[in-house]
């Protein structure tokens, strides 16, 4: 026998079938990595903000990030929250000391050439000021890059004061990153000029590709662990090392004072120094901004832990 309450059970049953089959609308990243250029949607659309504070000129149901915002805490209206990881809002305070985290994105330029690169962190700028030194500015496929060449000068970018990093991931390519063998010459990923010193990190023709020649171990290629060097050819990505180095200027590509064919030797697109090693969780976390931030995320080893998404905060 049916009774009258039974509709209204039915009707509610409905309803929240309803209710469950449309979901609160959420926001998304609709194309990018989540990092400078990728462009972010919430239906409803309103106001975007960052950390809270309204971004000037931000309505509607899209928001193109830029370099400026990474890794603020996204919102739109009533929205859930966006936060990309990046290594200023990631890092401690003591991990940041004795480094710096300089982008070719970012780069003051002046008639092509890169004249200086603030440090992401706000402690040294790696700075020329002499235009024959300054590296020429490039791009690598979509990837803004500096491009120092032995052939055209001894290019440099240098610190005002010594620190001494521990740890270091740089992105970046040996010549047009096709070449199976080196020049005869050392060619300094980063260095105080001086050979003595132990103030250099070059790679050198090895037998099995190039070999860093001072102070270096825990050499990696694009996130993948144990390797003994830096095998050629060597296209655009990422190299880390472990680095017992000294307190000096380290800079950027410099070569040995009194040659003039020793600096890098190919392209930088970014460098990251610290001054704690990171534990390989931590140590993940970089090597995924620095690839996703660069669209290279395909060149991580598939077995990465970010190889198939970028590291977030939330």
């Amino acid at each position: 026998m049916a009774y009258a309450g039974d509709g209204m059970k039915l009707a509610l049953s409905l309803g929240v079938a309803a209710i469950t089959a449309n979901p609160v609308p959420a926001l998304e990243i609709q194309s990018g990595s989540g990092y400078a250029g990728s462009v972010y949607s919430y239906a409803p659309g309103g106001q975007w903000t960052a950390d809270g504070a309204a971004i000037a000129g931000a309505t509607g149901t899209n928001w193109t990030m830029t370099a400026a915002h990474e890794g603020a805490a996204i919102r739109c209206g009533d929205s859930n929250v966006i936060q990309m990881w990046t290594p200023v809002n990631g890092l401690t305070a003591g991990q940041k000391a004795n480094g710096g985290l300089w982008l070719a994105s970012a780069a003051t330029v002046a008639s092509g050439r890169v004249v200086s690169i603030a440090d992401g962190f706000g402690q040294r700028s790696m700075d020329q000021s002499v235009a024959a030194k300054q590296p020429i500015v490039a791009t690598v496929g979509t990837v803004p890059a500096m491009q120092f060449d032995q052939a055209l000068g001894d290019f440099d970018l240098r610190p005002s004061e010594a620190f001494s990093p521990v740890w270091v991931v740089m992105l970046l390519q040996y010549g047009d990153g096709v070449q199976t063998s080196g020049s005869a010459q050392y060619s300094q990923i980063i260095s105080n000029g001086i050979a003595s010193s132990g103030g250099r990190v070059s790679v050198q023709p090895g037998a099995s590709g190039f070999q860093p020649s001072t102070a270096v171990s825990a050499c990696r290629v694009n996130g993948k662990d144990d390797l003994a060097n830096f095998p050629l050819p060597m296209p655009m990505g990422s190299v880390s090392f472990d680095l017992a180095g000294s307190s000096v200027i380290w800079s950027l590509g410099r070569g040995l004072n009194g040659f003039t064919d020793r600096s890098w030797f190919g392209y930088i697109a970014a460098a990251l120094m610290l001054g704690e090693v990171p534990s390989d969780t931590l140590r993940w976390t970089i090597e995924g901004y620095v690839h996703w931030r660069h669209g290279l995320e395909t060149l991580l080893h598939p077995n990465h832990p970010y190889r198939n998404t970028a590291p977030r905060l939330q």
